[in-house]
């Protein structure tokens, strides 16, 4: 979450900092304007590409917020690995999971439900992973968080939260079934 807030920090100075040069070259005067109008233009086609990066990425700060503030798990150096909604394959390593009814964070990488027409579709638990299946319309992904051997208290506790918060119930190994 630290790399995202970076990110629209990053963003919000370099918007900023458009804008005021472009308001510098307006304030000049109308001779001033004529003699450099394609570079105003083109500054302000930039900052208004890096102002619409900038919302976009915020959003995603909001999301990653909200994920960590209302965490159900939180899987340190946990091995992630499958696709992501981008449909490239998401690289093996440690990170910090967190894991909460309105999304993963994985990272830097931030998979919403319940929003933007993404919805979570399933868990499955295994005896060395937690597998999170969701999409929206024709389209699917599938997460899959390798763990350390979780109680079995933490994991009723896991899924009584994911069945009252989403509806989804956590698939179980047969010799694991509630």
């Amino acid at each position: 979450m630290n790399t995202i807030r970076l990110r629209v920090g990053r963003l919000a100075a370099a918007a900023g900092l458009g804008l005021a040069a472009i308001l510098r070259l307006l304030s000049a005067g109308e001779d001033m304007l004529r003699v450099h109008a394609g570079p105003v233009g083109i500054l302000a086609l930039l900052s208004a590409g890096l102002l619409w990066r900038l919302i976009r990425e915020y959003s995603r700060y909001k999301a990653a917020l909200l994920i960590a503030e209302n965490a159900l798990l939180s899987i340190d150096l946990a091995v992630a690995e499958g696709t992501s909604t981008k449909s490239r394959p998401r690289p093996a390593g440690s990170v910090t999971a967190v894991i909460s009814g309105f999304g993963i964070l994985l990272g830097s990488e931030v998979i919403k439900f319940n929003a933007d027409g993404i919805t979570l579709r399933g868990i499955e638990y295994g005896p060395e992973f937690i597998s999170f299946a969701y999409g929206a319309g024709g389209k699917a992904a599938t997460v899959r968080i390798r763990h350390g051997q979780l109680d079995r208290r933490t994991l009723q506790d896991l899924a009584q939260k994911f069945r009252y918060e989403t509806g989804v119930i956590i698939s179980w190994p047969a010799d694991q079934a509630e």
